[in-house]
Parts: structure tokens; C-alpha cells; sequence
């Protein structure tokens, strides 16, 4: 789709991909170095790690902007993790940054800004993966890696909205 001036791709993740900047931007993800110990290979962040990698190969972002960070600590495994993919991250609504501005589009947690991306809190119940888009603005999902085939049946949904 063509978004703020520029071309945005929307995964079943949730994850906006902005490809002619080369960026990729993750919402709310659930990455915990802890997590998984007795079966690493199934873990959430096995899960996350994967899907990532899945979006990285494909589109070979520089930077990835990650929205509504929750744990500092967490934050350093996934950094870590992203640079030796080649990926610099920077997060947005944590530590007093609470935009990055390429031109006219805005990404954070201002959802008042048009042109913006910015995430909502949100868990899909149905297992689509629901984007909204209304009067200049671009609402992500949480991001959430695909577990199974059946994950790849869903669609993506994109809801217009009026204000």
C-alpha cells in the first residue's frame, strides 16, 4: 500500500514494513530472554526470533522502530539480537523519544499526527490480524509471530475508519 508518501508493506505479524526507507516497525512485542528454558525451540522468543528473521530476509531493513518497549530489561537481548541481523533498533514511546519523523510521516504514539503509524494494545481472538487505518493514520496491531500453518489462513484486515 502506498502510505505518507511512501510504500508500506503490512505482514500477518503485524509489522508495517516501510520499504523504500528500509525500516521495519514492530508494536508491543513479547520478547523475554527468560522465556522458554525447557524448550527453548518453542518459546515465545523462538517464535518472535523466527518471524523477524523471516521479515528481515525478506525486505533487509536498516532499522527497526519498536513501539510501546515494556520491560527495560528485555530491551537489550532484542537490540542485541536485531544488530547481529544487521538491524539497528530504536524505541519509540520509552525513554523520552516518543516520535521518529522521516519527512511529513510520523511513527510513535502520537495517533493524532497525519500522517502517523503508531500501535494500539491489542489481541486478536480470531486470529486475523486487524490494522486500522483513518483519516492519515496507520494503527498497527500487537506484533505476534505466526505458530502454525493455520496462522497463514487468517487475513490480514484492514479496517477504514471515520473519526
Amino acid at each position: 500500500m502506498h502510505f505518507g508518501g511512501h510504500s508500506v508493506f503490512l505482514d500477518r505479524t503485524g509489522a508495517a514494513v516501510i520499504k523504500d526507507l528500509g525500516i521495519i516497525v514492530l508494536n508491543r512485542i513479547a520478547w523475554s530472554d527468560s522465556q522458554g528454558e525447557l524448550f527453548p525451540e518453542q518459546s515465545d522468543s523462538a517464535l518472535i526470533r523466527g518471524a523477524i528473521e523471516r521479515l528481515v530476509g525478506e525486505f533487509a531493513p536498516s532499522r527497526a522502530l519498536i513501539l510501546g518497549a515494556s520491560d527495560v530489561n528485555d530491551c537489550a537481548g532484542l537490540t542485541g539480537f536485531l544488530q547481529d541481523l544487521g538491524v539497528e533498533a530504536a524505541y519509540i514511546g520509552k525513554d523520552g523519544v516518543d516520535s521518529y519523523t522521516v519527512g511529513a510521516l510520523s511513527i510513535g504514539t502520537d495517533r493524532f499526527a497525519s500522517p502517523s503509524i503508531s500501535g494500539a494494545e491489542s489481541d486478536e481472538a480470531d486470529g486475523d490480524v486487524h490494522f486500522v487505518l483513518s483519516e492519515g493514520r496507520l494503527v498497527l496491531p500487537s506484533f505476534r509471530p505466526v505458530t502454525s500453518e493455520a496462522d497463514l489462513e487468517p487475513g490480514l484486515i484492514l479496517v477504514t475508519a471515520r473519526d
